[in-house]
């Protein structure tokens, strides 16, 4: 799972033996560490209690979260006897998704770990001199690379896009009288395209909920930008066409 949410380019890293370049990579840093703070968590708040033992409560952590993380979708428990935090912990993962440049869904880790890196940049960028020229990078399989305001300004629009399509797919499940706390779950599942299930996608589900997921699932799938160009285009050309077609 781990592997398959990794960018292939940082997979020729590990072929040619640049464990410390591939380790050295923000969004693989980035990624343990989510992991490395989220698992004890969930292990020893949620699930020590649950299964009775230390050892399985960390294990089927370990396993569930990555599951969430990197979209891949397995799962070996059900979680309608995990608590509030863990469903919570496990809906952010899948909100973050994997690595850019991997098959996996979600928003993609590179843009939440730019998002992140940038709140410290500003916040050290408050204490420094205003004379000091900053100069932002991080680390990317090609080597150091240099993050532009313009950089920062695409990967705030796309996490806002992803929000607001995330809050209106939410807000549909919740007019269909299911619970905030499932439907917060089962929208992300569907917009990171990961497949894990609270209960609420089922062969009974309706209509317009099957429909919400559809359009969801092809959003995160093909990316937002990418859907919203091909409907402006292929709008544009049916007008044109219908001026030719009047004239």
């Amino acid at each position: 799972m781990l592997l398959g949410t990794t960018n292939f380019a940082a997979h020729l890293l590990l072929i040619k033996g640049k464990f410390k370049k591939f380790f050295q990579l923000g969004e693989i840093k980035f990624m343990f560490s989510i992991l490395g703070i989220c698992v004890p968590l969930v292990g020893f708040l949620s699930l020590n209690h649950l299964y009775g033992s230390v050892y399985i409560g960390l294990r089927r952590s370990l396993f569930e979260l990555v599951s969430a993380l990197t979209t891949t979708g397995f799962s070996t428990v059900t979680y309608n006897d995990w608590n509030d935090f863990a469903i919570f912990i496990m809906t952010i993962l899948m909100i973050i998704g994997g690595g850019a440049g991997s098959t996996a869904g979600g928003m993609k880790l590179y843009r939440v770990y730019i998002l992140c890196r940038n709140c410290i940049w500003n916040i050290k960028r408050q204490f420094s001199s205003p004379r000091l020229v900053n100069e932002d990078y991080v680390y990317k399989p090609e080597g150091k690379v240099y993050i532009k305001d313009s950089d920062i300004k695409d990967i705030s629009n796309y996490a806002f896009m992803y929000i607001v399509i995330y809050v209106i797919g939410v807000s549909i499940m919740l007019l269909n009288n299911y619970s905030l706390k499932d439907s917060l779950f089962e929208f992300a599942s569907s917009l990171g395209t990961v497949g894990l299930l609270v209960g609420i996608t089922s062969p009974m589900a309706s209509p317009i909920i099957l429909w919400t997921e559809i359009v969801g699932m092809l959003f995160g799938r093909l990316e937002i930008w990418v859907i919203i160009i091909a409907v402006i285009k292929t709008s544009n050309i049916l007008k044109r066409k219908k001026v030719e077609y009047n004239l």
